[in-house]
């Protein structure tokens, strides 16, 4: 026997010796690891997901590939948006003990907090068509059900990139304030489903003509939702007035920030626009009022319109009189416009 083929016979037992010790330790499917959600949970026969934001903040451990890194960890619990996934499980156990409406079948829930982090919410949206467990007892791997249909994100910019993934499986995605056109488009987003209007980014330009403001600047966020919105934005207002600037910006890059609120210094523009989200226009605000800009005329999308920080004594100075839209469709093209920062 050649020296090739002895070598090639011992690989072969070698290889059969390690299948059988695996099939041995290993009678069931065991996850590595788990990724620790803050989450809510009910066994029933139709499994329903959600995807709410709970906390503000997270931090991330470091990553020095030395030793096992942390759990992540959420920060800044905010009760007002824990009532959300709270009325989504008061929904369903209510349409339990109604049986009227589904009899003989149980509603459960899986609800995780995505912490206003985009990796989260993508982590969550993927355990939750997946279905969860740490081990399963038997050959086939069957776990716990995988969820039907998902309600969330909150956010535009989540909700694309939740609806891509969960698009390709064809699971149903409600959310309850992703406002972006973008979604409307079913080639792309053939799941997507919403229970607010589509953020009418024309509503805006109107509200600028009928003031005769003709040379204005734009700012929306680094993202689909801000993207688009600039890009619908200057193509209706080219059609009777000029662009000063549009500026993408990511409001976690200090500079790219710092560099955006010096365009608005520096221009001849007073009457700006602005397409983001509460979270991130809380941190312009903050940035508009140290570099002591005032004098601008604010306009709002409709996803910080109504936010109550711009009638606070201490940003009144720069944003008072903030005009705010919301998408209505009846009556005047703008009749949902309002005076956010009103103080009276």
């Amino acid at each position: 026997m050649s020296s090739k083929m002895k070598c090639a016979q011992d690989i072969i037992v070698l290889l059969a010796l390690f299948l059988h010790v695996l099939d041995a330790k290993y009678t069931s499917c065991q996850a590595q690891d788990t990724f620790g959600f803050n989450s809510l949970y009910k066994a029933g026969d139709i499994m329903l997901g959600g995807i709410f934001a709970v906390h503000f903040e997270l931090q991330a451990p470091e990553m020095l590939f030395r030793s096992k890194p942390l759990q992540w960890k959420c920060d800044s619990f905010d009760i007002l948006l824990f009532q959300r996934p709270q009325t989504m499980v008061f929904a369903i156990e209510e349409i339990n003990r109604d049986q009227s409406l589904l009899p003989n079948i149980t509603l459960g829930y899986r609800i995780f907090d995505n912490c206003i982090n985009l990796q989260v919410s993508l982590r969550a949206a993927a355990s939750l068509i997946a279905g969860q467990g740490d081990t399963v007892n038997d050959n086939n791997c069957t776990g716990p059900p995988p969820v039907v249909a998902v309600i969330g994100e909150p956010l535009s910019s989540y909700s694309i990139a939740v609806a891509r993934l969960l698009g390709l499986f064809k699971i149903p995605q409600v959310s309850y304030c992703a406002s972006s056109p973008l979604l409307s488009d079913k080639r792309e987003f053939p799941s997507f489903f919403r229970t607010v209007p589509s953020e009418a980014f024309q509503v805006i330009p109107k509200i600028i003509q009928y003031f005769g403001w003709t040379w204005v600047g734009a700012i929306g966020s680094d993202d689909d939702y801000g993207l688009y919105a600039l890009k619908s934005f200057s193509e209706e207002h080219k059609k009777f007035g000029c662009i000063a600037f549009s500026e993408a910006i990511n409001v976690n890059d200090k500079s790219n920030l710092k560099r955006a609120v010096k365009v608005v210094q520096q221009s001849s523009a007073t009457v700006i626009v602005v397409f983001l989200t509460k979270l991130d226009v809380s941190i312009l605000i903050n940035e508009i009022a140290h570099q002591n800009i005032t004098g601008r005329q604010w306009v709002a999308s409709d996803s910080w319109g109504a936010f109550a920080a711009l009638a606070s004594n201490e940003n009144f100075k720069y944003f008072g009189g903030t005009i705010g839209s919301h998408s209505k469709k009846r009556g005047h093209p703008w009749t949902g416009a309002i005076s956010a920062s009103s103080k009276a």
